[in-house]
């Protein structure tokens, strides 16, 4: 009995060295690769509870290296300037033409006083979604992630933010931060998330607020939380919320990606803030 619990432990031992060395000679074949041959490749996975199933236990580990594998994905197919696969991206989908300006078809909300889509100055900055289109298995790859290990936070708050205002595949967003909140219920974070995309991209501050009183009495919430939700509740200027929410956000997290995203709008919004000069 013994014998046979050695040989299974080998068997997985000799499985996961295999998989690394498939790894390694992959990265160094990717070396080979042209930048455009790099960019087709199609992305294959099972279902989420199948690779469940086919991670022997080591769900963590697989979850893990599919997060890498997402990341990596999705830089390479972003449009933006600092990515070596831009100019590709530019001529391969005519970015010049900017077809990302398209507003996305939501439901009316039934609290329009707070809905971005009326403000014509705060809908140019959270509507520009520079990469709509190009990154097609970002989502279907966090799913994954997050079936595998529904407590790794980092993958609900780069989909849920940072793809989203990518992309602007608002669904898949909220669709990914709802299993988030339902699988961590200690977590301020993912009602604190889901408060922002109804606040901004539903134009539903009821729903908003709601999520908010919500994650202000989960463990650890910083006191930013409870003094939104009061800024809220009170209808106070759109844009001083705005600012307030995003400046959370922004010391709430680590993600130097997110980070960056976040102190972008914000110096979009201050930039529009500011009075005129006039030439004298």
């Amino acid at each position: 009995m013994k014998g046979s619990g050695f040989t299974f432990l080998g068997l997985i031992f000799a499985l996961l060295l295999s998989s690394e060395a498939i790894y390694q000679t992959q990265n160094r074949l990717d070396v080979y690769r042209t930048p455009e041959k790099a960019l087709e490749e199609m992305v294959y996975l099972p279902d989420g509870k199948v690779l469940k199933w086919a991670s022997l236990g080591y769900t963590n580990v697989l979850a893990d290296y599919l997060w890498i594998k997402s990341v990596l994905y999705f830089g390479r197919h972003t449009a933006d300037d600092d990515n070596p696969f831009f100019d590709i991206i530019k001529k391969k989908y005519k970015l010049s033409e900017n077809p990302t300006e398209e507003t996305p078809k939501t439901a009316p909300s039934a609290d329009s006083s707070f809905d971005l889509r009326h403000d014509p100055r705060l809908h140019a900055i959270f509507y520009d979604f520079r990469s709509r289109g190009l990154a097609p298995f970002i989502y279907p790859l966090l799913e994954r992630v997050v079936i595998l290990d529904p407590h790794f936070v980092e993958p609900y708050i780069f989909g849920g933010l940072y793809v989203l205002m990518d992309t602007g595949q608002i669904d898949e967003a909220f669709h990914l931060l709802e299993f988030g909140y339902q699988h961590n219920p200690d977590r301020w974070e993912l009602p604190y998330y889901l408060a922002f995309l109804h606040l901004f991209y539903r134009g539903d501050a009821t729903t908003a607020l709601n999520y908010l009183k919500d994650a202000v009495v989960r463990p650890d919430a910083p006191p930013f939380v409870q003094s939104l939700s009061l800024a809220l509740s009170r209808r106070l200027n759109k844009t001083t919320v705005v600012v307030d929410y995003l400046k959370g956000i922004y010391s709430s997290t680590s993600d130097p990606d997110v980070r960056n995203r976040i102190l972008s709008v914000l110096q979009k919004i201050n930039a529009d803030r500011r009075p005129a000069i006039v030439a004298r």
